[in-house]
């Protein structure tokens, strides 16, 4: 209570505490009086000049109430998805400089370095050799998901999981291994779609995966969904990856 008349005010406080034993009062008589036109008059005039009053300590009150603070989807999953590279920091990092027609896109970086794992330094940089693409997810914007206009598009490239260096044998590596990770990742996640594999580059294949219903609504937001999705591939993809 003490708190609460200090941060009204002592005089706002106990004006309106008076003012509410006044119009009590007011009401009170009049009742006695017999509600008489007169004192109907009368008692109407005196007790709109106590609500003034009483509605100056009510305003004050609810300036008092915490405001709900609003959080945007884009700044949730925003703040998930780095909150996941942060918990994986030894082997992921996010992503610097997307490429062309990308350049809205989220994307996160791995390393091509399996023996990371067993390291708890974090990823400085994606920069220069020994990291390569881990994922790109579509642009982070709430209308675009609630279109289901999104894909994840998770990278298999040659530094990280080939033995061969002949360019026709990479090549069937990847695929081979897209094609594993492909057939866990709809046996383990329900409601995706798995595009087929292809190649970017001669070093690299591409996974892209879909969600068949929008994973946002006006109601849900769904990001653990997301999270599951990344993790699961993430886990796969580890398996799969050589060791030097």
């Amino acid at each position: 209570m003490k708190k609460l008349i200090e941060r009204i005010g002592l005089e706002t406080f106990w004006g309106g505490i008076f003012a509410i034993v006044t119009a009590v009062a007011i009401v009170i008589e009049m009742a006695i009086a017999g509600f008489e036109p007169s004192a109907i008059a009368g008692g109407t005039k005196d007790l709109f000049g106590t609500l003034i009053t009483i509605v100056m300590l009510l305003v004050a009150v609810k300036a008092l109430k915490p405001k709900k603070q609003t959080v945007s989807f884009e700044e949730k999953m925003n703040a998930v998805l780095n909150e996941w590279i942060n918990n994986h920091s030894n082997m992921i990092v996010k992503t610097s400089k997307m490429p062309k027609g990308h350049e809205n896109d989220f994307g996160m970086s791995m390393t091509t370095d399996m023996n990371r794992f067993y390291d708890t330094i974090p990823l400085k940089s994606d920069a220069g050799s020994g990291v390569g693409r881990f994922l790109r997810i579509t642009h982070i914007d709430k209308g675009v998901y609630e279109k289901n206009e999104v894909k994840f598009e998770f990278f298999i490239n040659a530094q990280t999981y080939c033995t061969s260096s002949e360019s026709e044998t990479i090549l069937q590596e990847l695929m081979d291994i897209a094609s594993n990770l492909s057939k866990y990742i709809q046996g383990v996640i329900n409601g995706i779609s798995v595009g087929a594999a292809h190649k970017e580059g001669e070093r690299t294949v591409i996974i892209p995966i879909s969600f068949r219903e929008p994973i946002v609504s006006s109601e849900s937001d769904n990001i653990d969904i997301v999270v599951n999705l990344i993790d699961r591939m993430y886990e796969a993809m580890l398996v799969s990856a050589r060791r030097k």
